[in-house]
């Protein structure tokens, strides 16, 4: 005979979210990704996740613009959160493009790779050239 099927949880709307287990499951990593926060962008931090003197992670592209931790204002130091990143590395994460459109979950050490093609990334007018052509912004170059 085979086995029943666990419970669902339901939702207000009545839909299936699957089991118990499993929203458990989901809770924690939502809890999880919100430890990994960037105190700036309140993105996720992807590796290399830097350190300040007194501990508080932020990402490395936001560490690029900032002399001191945006948190107590000490200064960053070289030293990479190694267990937040190997965390991370473990956790789906939703792409950064997700209000965009982009759907894309990914384990945390992949992501970095996927926003460099992510078809969803920031796009604008050309401001250097009269080009009329959509750019994607990269960094700090336009075109």
């Amino acid at each position: 005979m085979a086995a029943e099927p666990g419970p669902s949880m339901a939702t207000s709307a009545g839909e299936s979210t699957g089991t118990g287990a499993e929203l458990i499951g989901n809770i924690q990593i939502a809890k999880i990704l919100e430890l990994l926060e960037c105190p700036v962008c309140f993105d996720v931090v992807l590796s290399p996740i830097l350190l300040c003197e007194n501990g508080h992670s932020v990402c490395s592209s936001c560490k690029e613009n900032l002399a001191t931790c945006p948190v107590c204002k000490d200064p960053f130091t070289t030293i990479r959160n190694l267990l937040a990143e190997e965390i991370l590395s473990r956790c789906p994460v939703a792409c950064k493009n997700k209000e965009s459109g982009c759907q894309v979950i990914l384990l945390g050490g992949e992501l970095s790779a996927h926003h460099q093609i992510c078809d969803f990334r920031l796009k604008m007018s050309c401001i250097l050239f009269p080009c009329n052509l959509s750019c994607v912004i990269m960094s700090t170059i336009y075109c």
